[in-house]
């Protein structure tokens, strides 16, 4: 039997888990994507504000686009730390993903 499973770039990221990897095993079974950045790799789930860690985010999605994928793009903001404004982050973020937007 075959499973969905959700990408979650910011758990992936954390435990130093390689996204590309992921992608070319698992792309047929990818439902959805959670978008989050993490600070460093396999330092935990240590997320950050977008642009403010490593996660290459136009490499990952133009490779799982690549494989066809259709689902959702879910923008995840989940920090440790507050971080203000909230509606200006989540504004910026919705700009980096907008080109991935499909009708």
């Amino acid at each position: 039997m075959n499973v969905g499973m959700c990408l979650d770039t910011g758990h992936f990221e954390g435990v130093a888990v390689n996204l590309h990897d992921i992608i070319e095993r698992f792309h047929s079974r990818v439902l959805h994507v959670d978008l989050k950045d993490c600070r460093e790799r396999g330092a935990g789930h240590d997320t950050v504000v977008f642009e403010e860690g490593v996660t290459d985010f136009k490499a990952f999605l133009d490779h799982l686009l690549a494989k066809t994928y259709s689902g959702y793009l879910m923008i995840e903001m989940a920090w440790r730390e507050p971080r203000e404004p909230i509606v200006e982050n989540l504004r910026k973020a919705r700009s980096m993903f907008q080109s991935y937007v499909r009708v």
